[in-house]
């Protein structure tokens, strides 16, 4: 994963080093930038954003361990990763709801994924991996949640 990273970077530098030597964009792409890291707002959003994806997914995932353990030993195999982006998908749209005021989409978002629970009920252990997802799925409601409301007084 760190190897992706770098990589990826240094995509993006050869990128930045090109359009910086040729210079053919007709407007001047450096001051365009600066400009945006200037703005405060856009840092402090993009900041939120960041902390819901990464960190908050790192402090999700410790705070969910001994379970995950136990799930695995009980559950039959599901798709790689996926709790992981959904996770990551719902703090995302819930920080954006929370950023523009459509409290009620929060609310939509917990009816859909408490749905999808209820077709769960037939595996062995139904209450288990439910109990699991509801503890996930309200700290990662929580953490966006909190920052979004914390973003929007800083706004």
């Amino acid at each position: 994963m760190l190897w992706f990273l770098v990589d990826q970077l240094f995509h993006l530098l050869a990128i930045i080093a090109v359009v910086g030597i040729t210079d053919h964009i007709p407007f001047d792409w450096r001051t365009k930038f600066a400009q945006l890291l200037a703005n405060p707002n856009i840092l402090v959003v993009t900041l939120a954003y960041i902390f819901v994806i990464w960190p908050s997914m790192i402090i999700i995932n410790l705070a969910t361990k001994r379970w995950q353990n136990l799930m695995n030993d009980g559950v039959g195999p599901g798709l790689p990763n996926a709790g992981k982006w959904i996770g990551i998908l719902e703090r995302v749209l819930v920080l954006t709801f929370v950023l523009t005021a459509q409290f009620q989409a929060i609310v939509f978002l917990i009816a859909v994924k408490s749905i999808l629970r209820i077709s769960v009920k037939s595996e062995d252990h139904a209450r288990l991996l439910s109990e699991y997802v509801l503890i996930g799925t309200f700290i990662s409601f929580t953490f966006a949640i909190l920052t979004g409301l914390f973003v929007r007084l800083f706004l």
